[in-house]
């Protein structure tokens, strides 16, 4: 287990004074930002997922949709994690993932979605290696189910 909201490892203090708002990544930045560009290096990691949700609308009149992929087997989505040590929580493990421009059907319903890897790239994903790049830009097809809640 893991806190989402990347906490890099240069950060020394105590976890609540780190302030950066790392709940998610850049793909097109995550090699070359220093909050990320470490982790990203060195420790690649899957959230597998089996739904996420998107809100559209104006904030008072908000819709809610539920994204599940149409298999059973549920996807992953392309992360980083990093370890910390802090002075009031010990050693922190933190995780984000990252995000992309969204593709048909997904961009009608967010500016940004999730770099979502299919069973076949998550070892390239994990290859510290391998060109991910790629990776950034696969299609979502027919993959989701897209559901009002």
């Amino acid at each position: 287990m893991a806190r989402w909201w990347l906490v890099p490892w240069w950060h020394k203090g105590k976890l609540k004074e780190f302030r950066l708002t790392t709940f998610n990544a850049r793909c097109e930045t995550i090699a070359t930002s220093r909050t990320f560009r470490d982790a990203f290096a060195r420790r690649r990691c899957l959230v597998p997922v089996d739904g996420w949700f998107e809100f559209t609308g104006e904030r008072l009149e908000r819709v809610r949709w539920v994204v599940r992929p149409r298999d059973q087997e549920g996807v992953c989505f392309a992360g980083i994690w990093d370890r910390c040590e802090t002075t009031d929580a010990g050693a922190v493990e933190s995780f984000t993932i990252l995000m992309r421009d969204p593709a048909p059907p997904l961009d009608r319903l967010h500016n940004r979605q999730p770099v979502i890897l299919r069973r076949q790239d998550w070892a390239t994903w994990l290859d510290l290696k391998a060109d991910v790049t790629p990776l950034y830009g696969l299609e979502n097809g027919d993959r989701f189910s897209i559901e009002r809640v």
